[in-house]
């Protein structure tokens, strides 16, 4: 988006970037991308909802935007048969994406470690899925606005750049500039803090230098920090060659990283038989399997047209379940042929946690049931405004309405 809106080329804009953020996760650690995260996701919030405000004024109103935009375009589940994102596919996938990104991806975990006792941690994470709201009412929906306002468009990566330079003023494109800029330093110095922190602290200290001091592993820290940035820049411009949009490659970079960890973590909390060595064994077996599926996945096409080969996988969602399945059966099997070593202490059920840090937990199981009403809500709100006849919606567009309003 950077590279589209201020017309420079891609690998000066990741460049940039990058370096921006590792000068501050270096010099400020997990401070810093505390600060960044906050500051940068109130200013999205605030930038993305003026752009769908501005696009309705532009198109003329809800009703104006329900003519004018097919029944089919405000479906979240879409058929069996649908190329891009059928529904049993995002049922048995995106469960072991979720799973993996809220539950065992190290930026999220160390913010909720981070929380000062176990009540704020869950009231924390709450909070965190009460501003997932926000996602199809400013971000889905400005890009059925800008079909709308731009039906030629070539590409729908450039969606966004669109409505932000065609219909905000020119101090506000400076103020989305600035969001992009926080939001990208803020999710690439998470990943640059979080990477630093597993290698130096579970690999070079633990494995290799125990008696190192503070000072020592700080610095080896900040090298590696500095390393994986320059690998990140590498990566983010090979990504180009894939041939996927940007969403798509995003949601299927994810699918070939989650299944291993949502395995061992489900097991883990789920299963007291599990063993610690089968957990090991299935991060090293299941990553090598999942990750070299999706390299497979990834380069498929210029592999195809390299070699005159017709290379047809599932979809990637499915491909997701199939290997967190297959890498689950393979847990469950190495952990009946192992033994729990002497260090090994079971977890305590959920129940008996609660009681043990007692922690009153009703207030957010009340919050839960409440954001669970209301997402459900939302979804029904879309598949009705799929499956409306023109002129058959009113219930639906006064529902509409209040949603977008609230």
């Amino acid at each position: 988006l950077l590279s589209q809106i201020l017309d420079c080329p891609l690998w000066c804009s990741v460049t940039a970037l990058v370096s921006v953020a590792t000068i501050l996760t270096v010099a400020g650690g997990l401070a810093v991308v505390m600060v960044t995260d906050s500051f940068q996701s109130i200013l999205m919030i605030f930038g993305a909802a003026t752009i769908t405000i501005l696009g309705f004024q532009q198109v003329g109103g809800l009703d104006r935007l329900l003519e004018e935009v097919s029944p089919e375009r405000w479906a979240l589940l879409r058929p069996a048969s649908d190329a891009d994102y059928p529904w049993h596919a995002m049922l048995l996938g995106y469960p072991v994406l979720g799973v993996w990104f809220w539950c065992t991806d190290q930026t999220i975990v160390q913010r909720v470690l981070g929380a000062r006792d176990l009540k704020q941690g869950q009231l924390g994470i709450l909070f965190t899925g009460f501003l997932k709201i926000f996602t199809p009412l400013i971000f889905a929906v400005p890009g059925i606005l800008c079909f709308v306002l731009h039906p030629h468009l070539d590409d729908p990566d450039k969606a966004f750049m669109t409505m932000v330079t065609h219909y905000l003023p020119v101090g506000m494109v400076g103020l989305i500039v600035a969001v992009l800029i926080a939001a990208l330093v803020s999710t690439i110095d998470s990943g640059l803090n979080s990477f630093s922190t597993i290698f130096t602290l579970d690999i070079y200290q633990r494995k290799f230098h125990p008696d190192s001091s503070p000072g020592h592993i700080k610095q080896v820290g900040r090298i590696v920090t500095i390393g994986i940035a320059i690998l990140s820049i590498g990566i983010a411009l090979s990504m180009q060659t894939v041939g996927k949009n940007l969403f798509d490659l995003m949601q299927s970079i994810i699918a070939y990283f989650a299944p291993p960890m949502a395995a061992v973590f489900l097991l883990g909390v789920l299963w007291r038989r599990a063993t610690a060595t089968a957990a090991l064994w299935t991060l090293i077996c299941g990553s090598a399997v999942s990750l070299s599926v999706g390299v497979a996945d990834f380069f498929k096409q210029p592999i195809a047209e390299q070699f005159g080969l017709e290379i047809h996988l599932p979809h990637f969602l499915l491909m997701a379940f199939y290997l967190f399945a297959g890498i689950t059966l393979f847990m469950i099997a190495v952990s009946l042929l192992t033994k729990n070593a002497p260090c090994e202490e079971p977890l305590p059920a959920i129940a008996e946690a609660c009681r043990q840090s007692d922690t009153k937990t009703f207030g957010v199981w009340l919050g839960w049931a409440l954001l669970a009403t209301i997402m459900i809500g939302i979804y029904f709100c879309f598949h009705s405004l799929a499956n409306a006849d023109q002129g058959v919606s009113r219930v639906t567009t006064s529902t509409f309405e209040w949603v977008t309003t609230t």
